[in-house]
C-alpha cells in the first residue's frame, strides 16, 4: 500500500446491505476513490484529523450510489455504508493517532 494514499471503497459493503433485501443476479457494484495524504504528518493531531476528514468524504462519495441501487435502502443502511468503508480506511492506513481519533470520535475502546 501507497503510505500516501489510501483506497477508500464501498464494494463489499454495498453487496453485504443489498443482497439481503434483493435477488442481485451477479451485478456488482463497485466504487472507489483515492485519498491522497502525503502533505499530512500524521504523527500530530491536526494531521490526523485532516486525513479523517478527507476519508469521510471519500466514505460519502463511495457510499453515496444512484439512486436505484439504493432503492429500497434505507438511511441507517447508507450510514452504516460509510462507518464501514470509513473504519475500513482509517484501519488500513495504521496510524496510532489516526486510530485513536477514530475511536474517540466514534465511542470505540481501543483494543
Amino acid at each position: 500500500m501507497n503510505k500516501s494514499a489510501i483506497a477508500i471503497s464501498a464494494a463489499t459493503v454495498a453487496l453485504s446491505l443489498l443482497a439481503p433485501k434483493f435477488a442481485v443476479a451477479d451485478a456488482t457494484i463497485v466504487k472507489s476513490t483515492t485519498v491522497q495524504y502525503g502533505d499530512i504528518n500524521l504523527a500530530k493531531p491536526e494531521g490526523a484529523n485532516a486525513l479523517y476528514q478527507r476519508i469521510r468524504v471519500a466514505a460519502h462519495k463511495v457510499c453515496t450510489l444512484d439512486s436505484e441501487a439504493w432503492y429500497g435502502l434505507q438511511s441507517l443502511d447508507r450510514r452504516q455504508c460509510i462507518h464501514r468503508a470509513t473504519e475500513q480506511a482509517v484501519m488500513k492506513v495504521n496510524s496510532p493517532v489516526l486510530v485513536a481519533m477514530y475511536k474517540a470520535k466514534n465511542n470505540r475502546t481501543a483494543s
